[in-house]
């Protein structure tokens, strides 16, 4: 498990946000000595009951 920082540039959409903090892990699934699939798993912690004290949501996909 590693932790990763997300701080939104000021003329992101998440600026309001602030600066999140998410605990990553990474699985791997080998054959034959190589990396057959991969699945990364994240979780936001500070966004327990869908707002975190900034008011953001869990991280999810860019808006478009």
């Amino acid at each position: 498990m590693f932790l990763v920082t997300l701080t939104p540039k000021p003329d992101s959409p998440y600026r309001d946000a602030g600066v999140q903090r998410l605990r990553n892990c990474n699985f791997f699934r080998c054959r034959d000595g190589l990396i057959h699939e991969m699945t990364i798993y994240y979780s936001n912690p500070g966004s327990a009951d869908g707002a975190d004290v900034h008011g953001s949501r869990p991280t999810g996909f860019p808006q478009a």
